[in-house]
């Protein structure tokens, strides 16, 4: 080999070698939002990156693998949020008015953190990362964090957008997104309530809800929930000027596959993996391979759901209706007390169960589920067709997203019945339409030139070596002011020059 390409293979190696320091952080008291961030952790930790992990909770932290350090902080419980992780993400519904109480929560436990661990946050703050991870939505101690570094050490920032990104920090980006094109985060409760552009009223709810949410950002939280940043000495903070100094916008979002939308080349779609599953314990095998049964229904609401707070409506739908699928084996993750329950024999209640590997096996035939991106996702890649049963912050958005991909059915918690959830269970699993129309989405999901989790890496490892250098070419758009954003200079001049002609 020649001289310059033995230079070329050494320099190549050395690149791959050379190691690193990454933070990541997430919204306060979200494992959900934390699992989501972790594929990535781990990817980096593959690059010879040393990876850590913020984590601010009042009940019990997520988790963590061996490979990723944990730096948790554990404050005392906010009644706002737990109230919103228990009864009212049963009873209540759910609008763009919880941006603001979110961005609250999340600024309340940034103080506390402050306060109750001042060395642990010097530690934090005195570390020369190489790279920080924010999470998009109500992480405002690695906002505050990232804006830290970067500041003052020209720290580059990727933001993580675990869910559906905000109209507001898509205009930061400048992605020119109409605010109608898709469903709005806050999409109202209904049965198989499919989003139609053509239709006016649902135009116009999509466009509020994006101007209400944007206010939540723009004017409360930025006004109002950003003292525990103000604290650190980074006084100037603004969320338009986080997104504008960020090296690269990181999506889980599959919306996309329902409503396209625009994108840049900051905008880098890392959502499309699988995560691996493992062999089932014999006790779930035995269950689900009983020769009688016709197929396996799966319930599962993720680690938030607490059943205990679930109205009795609901649960008394869940229960009449699973207790008459008796050519069925269902699985039942129910983290409530089971006392005074009667079900028949295959049906199994449990408080936990591994989510992957029985979405995995052969026998499922249908996964009921609350809509979490998380769960929409290993759906998909396990080609099992879902109900959809939102109970809070985007599901409604992610179940109007599934009905238009032809994967699902979605009911509303409100009106729920035990008529209605085994009309949908029957037509789900007995129409092959379904199960054909998940298989050939899985098939598109994972047709990729290069792995999502590989290309996150690369862009990754793109950031931390140009550093403070630009890596994208910024979109003029994502400076526009809101009048003209609005188009307001415009309609001005047109209503001044009409109101002379008419004259």
């Amino acid at each position: 080999m020649s001289p310059i390409g033995l230079a070329l293979v050494a320099s190549l190696f050395g690149a791959v070698a050379e190691g690193g320091d990454v933070l990541f952080g997430g919204m306060h008291a979200s494992r959900s939002h934390i699992a989501s961030m972790m594929p990535l952790g781990l990817r980096l930790a593959k690059e010879n990156l040393s990876v850590h992990f913020v984590e601010s909770f009042s009940g019990s932290s997520f988790v963590y693998p061996p490979n990723i350090t944990a730096h948790l902080f554990q404050i005392p419980s906010n009644p706002v949020h737990k109230k919103q992780l228990t009864s009212a993400g049963w009873r209540r519904g759910f609008g763009p008015e919880v941006i603001g109480e979110l961005f609250a929560v999340g600024d309340a436990a940034f103080l506390d953190m402050q306060k109750l661990y001042p060395r642990k946050i010097d530690e934090l703050l005195e570390t020369k990362w190489d790279l920080t991870i924010v999470d998009e939505l109500f992480g405002t101690a690695m906002y505050g964090m990232g804006a830290y570094h970067y500041e003052r050490n020209k720290t580059p920032y990727i933001i993580h957008s675990t869910t559906t990104i905000l109209h507001a920090f898509a205009k930061n980006l400048g992605l020119g997104r109409p605010v109608h094109h898709r469903p709005s985060m806050w999409f109202p409760y209904g049965d198989n309530l499919l989003y139609d552009v053509s239709r006016f009223r649902m135009r116009l709810r999509s466009a509020f809800h994006a101007l209400v949410d944007t206010f939540g950002v723009d004017f409360l939280a930025q006004r109002y929930n950003i003292k525990g940043i103000d604290r650190l000495s980074v006084h100037d903070f603004d969320f338009h000027k986080a997104w504008t100094r960020s090296s690269y916008n990181f999506h889980d979002d599959l919306a996309d596959f329902a409503f396209p939308a625009p994108i840049s080349n900051e905008v880098k779609n890392i959502g499309r993996h699988c995560p691996t599953p493992k062999p089932l314990t014999k006790e779930f095998r035995d269950f689900m391979e009983n020769p009688s049964s016709r197929g396996t229904i799966f319930i599962a609401f993720g680690t938030n759901v607490d059943w205990t707070f679930a109205p009795k409506h609901i649960t008394n739908a869940f229960f009449e209706a699973i207790n008459e699928m008796t050519d069925y084996r269902v699985i039942f993750g129910y983290n409530a007390p089971t006392t005074n329950i009667t079900v028949g024999s295959h049906v199994k209640l449990v408080p936990w169960c591994p989510q992957v590997d029985i979405l995995n096996h052969s026998s499922t035939r249908l996964f009921i589920t609350h809509g979490g991106m998380k769960s929409l996702r290993e759906a998909i890649c396990s080609s099992t067709p879902l109900i959809v049963l939102p109970l809070a912050a985007e599901q409604t958005h992610n179940g109007a997203s599934a009905l238009a991909m032809g994967i699902a059915h979605v009911l509303n918690k409100f009106t729920i019945t035990s008529k209605k959830l085994r009309s949908s269970m029957k037509q789900v699993i007995e129409n092959d339409f379904y199960s054909k129309q998940v298989a050939k989405l899985q098939r598109i999901f994972l047709d990729r030139p290069v792995p999502a989790l590989d290309e996150a890496a690369f862009f990754a490892r793109r950031a931390i070596r140009l550093r403070s250098q630009k890596t994208t070419h910024k979109i003029e758009g994502a400076f526009l002011n809101w009048s003209t954003w609005l188009f307001l200079p415009l309609i001005s001049f047109f209503v001044i020059l009409l109101s002379i002609l008419s004259c």
